[in-house]
């Protein structure tokens, strides 16, 4: 890597592909291992696709990965939240909200990031999140 911020196209989807392997491996240990590992393992699958998914859109198109995590993360939680209907989640939910609305105006705020490519952040981890939970829990 040249810098810090992967500012060259090129580079994003190596390191993405060298985290997901990381990943990958994670949750093939925490599936192995069973129990309350297993669900774990679920949750780091879906982060697995989303990240794939950045090495693919990265190709063409600098987008946040730090919003499409916290989106991701959002969105699983949501989706938990109407599934289980399990209300506990509620603030948890808010705080998450308002912690992706300070970490998008952060990107915008230091330039890391344009509008566009903090909303297909956005976009992609809330599809990764919601349909990643509706398959896998």
């Amino acid at each position: 890597m040249s810098d810090l911020e992967m500012s060259n196209t090129k580079e994003r989807p190596k390191a993405y592909l060298i985290t997901s392997g990381f990943f990958i491996s994670l949750a093939y240990f925490f599936y192995s291992k069973g129990g309350l590992l297993e669900p774990t393992s679920f949750l780091i699958a879906i982060m697995v696709v989303n990240i794939l998914g950045l090495a693919l859109f990265s190709i063409k198109e600098k987008v946040s990965a730090h919003a499409s995590a916290l989106a991701c993360i959002l969105a699983v939680t949501i989706t938990v939240y109407i599934k289980f209907v399990e209300q506990n989640l509620y603030l948890p939910i808010i705080g998450l909200i308002l912690i992706l609305g300070i970490l998008s105006s952060s990107r915008l705020v230091l330039g890391a990031h344009t509008l566009k490519q903090i909303a297909l952040g956005i976009v992609w981890g809330l599809f990764t999140g919601v349909l990643g939970t509706i398959y896998l829990l």
